[in-house]
Order: structure tokens, then sequence, then C-alpha cells
């Protein structure tokens, strides 16, 4: 009887979150959601900023045996630099624990007990709750802000994040051993560039729901030509928008696309601190050697092309063993003193 409910639940919900397109890439990530939501084990879901991170845990929930639990997304960006907003937030507080804790508050552990806790923006939780945190993937016990008393916990996590936490842990902000914890399942979402072949079918999908009722035009040669001409760096958050925009301003499509791509890719530096520990210095204490500086950005082209040195280095226009020189910090330029 609980099966055919969850089932339910899930016709009647789920393909809202389903991932569109009928790319390899989007079969196997199809495939790769329905075989972790089997699994009742943490799961990382990585990838690009607008490519469906949420959307992903969202179907696992749903495919799970905790379809009929809650699903509470917590944004770990509001915790940045304030553990005890994340600690109170997460494993909750009882009355009289802090200045203003005027009652007692459960926290996303106790109240999600029996279905799915999904922490998005992991690598901003602040180191000081990370070990707590391992702690309740380890044995299930929450101990709230000002008690003595743990409460056991039935929750499974998701959690999703942007950044390279490899990199991260190597610069002392992540904690390795939670990280291994939490990457056994990992989904790695793909950004829209890297299956341009499913735009078509995304948009064809879209454009019925934003029209209110209205008759939709088909899409002409040209606005498929500037669909697959585009790289979306914004993935599939930026073609919603630009759809939407086209529809609701009765503009062409084409002409959206271009204005975007006058845009620009809206990169921006990783990190509030990015000239303490990124690659571009705001200031003169902040300028590296250039040897750190390859071996850090190598490094992350390497992880982001899934380990694949020929790829990388295509990527970065230089040979393997350059690349291999990169990363052990070998390399000089001819010339340059040993």
């Amino acid at each position: 009887m609980t099966r055919i409910v969850v089932l339910e639940a899930f016709r009647r919900s789920g393909f809202k979150h389903v991932l569109w397109g009928k790319s390899a890439a989007m079969r196997g990530l199809r495939e790769t959601i329905g075989k972790c939501a089997r699994l009742d084990e943490p799961v990382l879901i990585t990838g690009e900023s607008g490519v469906g991170k949420e959307y992903v845990a969202r179907l696992i929930h749903e495919r799970s045996g905790r379809a009929m639990g809650p699903f509470v997304p917590v944004n770990c960006a509001l915790f940045a630099g304030n553990a005890g907003l994340a600690n109170s937030i997460l494993f909750g507080h009882v009355k009289g624990a802090f200045t203003g804790a005027i009652k007692d508050r459960d926290g996303a552990f106790v109240s999600v007990s029996g279905g799915i806790l999904f922490l998005d923006e992991l690598a901003d939780l602040p180191a000081e709750i990370q070990a707590k945190f391992l702690r309740v993937l380890e044995d299930g016990w929450v101990t709230p802000e000002g008690s003595d008393n743990p409460r056991k916990v039935d929750v499974r996590v998701l959690a999703a994040t942007n950044r390279a936490l490899p990199q991260l842990i190597r610069g002392g902000e992540f904690r390795a051993d939670l990280y291994h914890r939490l990457d056994m399942l990992q989904i790695q979402v793909p950004p829209l560039r890297e299956h341009i072949e499913d735009v078509e079918d995304i948009v064809g999908r879209l454009l019925p729901s934003l029209s209110e009722g209205r008759e939709t035009k088909g899409l002409t040669p040209e606005d498929i030509r500037h669909l697959r001409s585009y790289d979306w760096p914004g993935n599939v958050r930026q073609l919603i928008k630009v759809l939407k925009r086209s529809v609701y301003l009765e503009l062409p499509l084409s002409e959206v696309i271009d204005r975007e791509r006058e845009l620009g890719a809206l990169v921006v530096v990783e990190g509030d601190d990015a000239g303490e520990h990124g690659l571009w210095p705001v200031a003169p204490k902040d300028i590296r050697p250039m040897r750190e500086v390859r071996r850090e950005y190598a490094a992350r082209a390497l992880e982001l092309n899934g380990g694949n040195y020929t790829v990388t280095a295509r990527a970065l226009g230089i040979a393997i063993n350059t690349l291999k020189a990169y990363l052990a910090g070998e390399w000089q330029p001819s010339g340059s003193p040993p």
C-alpha cells in the first residue's frame, strides 16, 4: 500500500523536476539519479550554478523510500561567517541557550526526521559546524545548543555545491573526512553547453507553459541557430530567463539571446576573500608566485574535466607534459633561474 502511495505522489508532482533532454548526458544523469534514489545514503550533487542541482535532489526524494517524508532545503550560504546561526538552524537549541533564545527550537535535523535534508551551497558551511555535522552523519544523534540530552534522528542528507571541495580541503577550508562521507555517492550535473543538443527539446517543452493559453509560434531556423551557437554560461536558469523575456515582451528569441551574449559570462571570483585564496589579487598582499597560480588553475581544470589529461591539456592550449609540470609546480619558462 505504501509503495502505491509513493508512486502516486511521484506521478502527481515528479514530472516538474525531470531534467529534460534525450542526449547521452541526460540519459546517464537520469540513470544515476535512479540508482542513488534507491540507496539510503548521502549524495553529493555537483555542478555549475543554474544546472538544476536542487531539481536533482527533489527527484531523488520523490523516487526514494522517503518520498512520503519531508524534504527540507537549507541554503548554507546564509551561514557564511556565522557558525552560531548554522548551529541553531541545523541542530536546534533550548530556551536560554544564548541571548535571544526565548524558546526551544528543534532544528532542521530533528524536524526533517524520516525525510531528506538538502544542504545547498555546502562549501559555505562554517568550519566549526562541519565536525558536528559529520557526527550526525556517522551516528544519527543530535545535541541542541545548551542541552545535555542528545536526540536520535533518521535523516538522509543530500548536499550540493558549485565549488571544488578538494581545492577547499587543500586550503584548510573544508574537512576531508566530511567530504569522503558525503562523496560516496556523487552526481555531477553537466552544464547546458555539454548537452547543447537538448536545448530545442527544453525550449519546446517550456514555451507552451509560458504562453498562458496563447498560441505559441514554433522555433525558426534562426532561433535554433542562436540557441545552439550560444554557450549558456548561466545554464538552464539563464535559458528559462531568456524564454520568459522573449514570450512576455514579445521579442524575437534570437534578439534576446544576442543581448545575453553581449553581457559575457558574468563570472565572479569565487568567495568574498578571493584575493587571499583565489587567483585574482585585489591588493599587493594578495599577489602570489605564478608557480602556485599555475598549479591551482591546472588542478581545477583537470578536476572539471574528470581527470582527463588529454582534454585538459587541449583546453589549456599546452602539452600534457607541461600540464603535469604545472601540477607538480616544476614548470619554468626557458631562461628562468632555477
